[in-house]
């Protein structure tokens, strides 16, 4: 992980000088597809808890993100969020105050993505796609005792 702090204004000052490839190392320490998917996590774990204003704080921080990275996500990294577009759409159409919700409302606001989409990449899906280590079946990948994690 990282102990770097995300600021979404930052992060669009840091992506419109991409081309310096210390601002690039900035963005890859940041690690946006990873905390889109710790969002997701939290996001659900509101849901459940029927915390709405929670989760519809963390539906907007995943948006914001997610706006970030929506258009190289799929191509350049190991990270899968196959129709997450669509499902924040669900969040953005909810009207100003929904929450709080009752449970028959939970489903609706999860996310369901397609289960053969939820899987390690394939070097033919992405330039990052960690293959052969994930799923872990060559432990030479991470040695023990490596802080290349």
């Amino acid at each position: 992980g990282t102990m770097l702090e995300v600021s979404i204004d930052e992060l669009h000052q840091l992506a419109r000088n991409i081309f310096w490839g210390h601002v690039r190392q900035r963005l890859m320490d940041a690690c946006i597809p990873a905390r889109i998917a710790l969002q997701l996590l939290c996001l659900h774990a509101a849901l459940a808890v029927r915390d709405g204003e929670a989760a519809r704080a963390y539906a907007k921080q995943v948006a914001s993100l997610y706006d970030l990275v929506d258009g190289c996500v799929q191509r350049q990294t190991p990270w899968s969020f196959p129709g997450l577009k669509e499902y924040l759409e669900v969040w953005n159409k909810l009207p100003p105050g929904t929450p709080p919700f009752d449970a028959a409302d939970t489903p609706q606001l999860s996310w369901w993505p397609d289960p053969m989409l939820m899987r390690a990449k394939t070097p033919e899906e992405s330039d990052g796609h960690y293959w052969p280590c994930v799923p872990l079946k060559d432990r030479a990948c991470f040695p023990a005792g490596e802080d290349n994690i």
